[in-house]
């Protein structure tokens, strides 16, 4: 601990005040492992993950989790109060468009690198196959169309299929009926302009597409097949 110490000329009845700052540089722990709770999935799953500490964590930290599967969707950093040993996280995955893919998890703290064992994502045939966007850029606060295609035509009465849009910048229908006999349907995606470089998802039926905001005058798409971020 290193102690820090100002005097701050106040206006008013005090003419100082005394700030002491505490800059803690103990070192984060290293993590003895990551496990799952499944290695083998099909498609659309939700998983845990938990990170484990040999001894208990001095202090209450968080490691960021680094993500190397294309089809996984893992929590952002699995977190440690002070004194356990064990942080909790979830993985959501997608469905492959044709073979399974193997991917890993893993942190770095304290200098020290620990990776998960293999999570093999299966395809699910049951599953829409794809979406994709149309036009791949649209000025900011315009439309542009999104369409989700199915392995197989749709059963009588058709199929509808959930949609999700994980940011604010990006509106979808809640969902879309692709009608029975047919393999496709399309919807509507309205935009809003960025200020900055942005990547936002939308899901149809847990199947992921990325959209990266260029600037404040356009939002450039790029479709993903399930879990690969993409530009266009």
């Amino acid at each position: 601990m290193h102690a820090l110490q100002q005097f701050v000329g106040v206006p008013g009845s005090y003419s100082n005040l005394s700030l002491t700052a505490i800059v803690d540089s103990t070192p984060l722990p290293a993590l003895s492992s990551i496990t799952l709770t499944t290695y083998s999935v099909v498609g659309v799953f939700d998983l845990g993950m938990d990170g484990f500490l040999s001894n208990p964590a001095p202090f209450f930290f968080c490691a960021r989790v680094i993500n190397n599967h294309p089809y996984a969707h893992p929590s952002k950093e699995l977190c440690f109060a002070a004194g356990g040993v064990r942080g909790h996280g979830d993985v959501l995955t997608v469905s492959p468009p044709s073979a399974p893919a193997a991917g890993t998890f893993s942190t770095v703290t304290g200098g020290v690198k620990v990776t998960s064992g293999v999570l093999t994502v299966n395809p699910d045939p049951n599953r829409s196959y794809q979406i994709t966007l149309n036009p791949s850029t649209v000025r900011g606060g315009a439309s542009t169309t999104g369409t989700v295609y199915l392995t197989r035509a749709a059963a009588p009465g058709g199929a509808v299929v959930p949609l999700r849009s994980l940011s604010p910048l990006a509106a979808t229908p809640a969902s879309i009926t692709v009608p029975a006999g047919q393999m496709k349907a399309s919807f509507p995606v309205t935009t809003k302009a960025v200020t900055k470089t942005t990547t936002l998802y939308l899901y149809g039926n847990y199947k992921r597409c990325s959209l990266r905001g260029v600037d404040t005058h356009s939002l450039t798409h790029g479709a993903s097949d399930g879990g690969v971020r993409g530009a266009a």
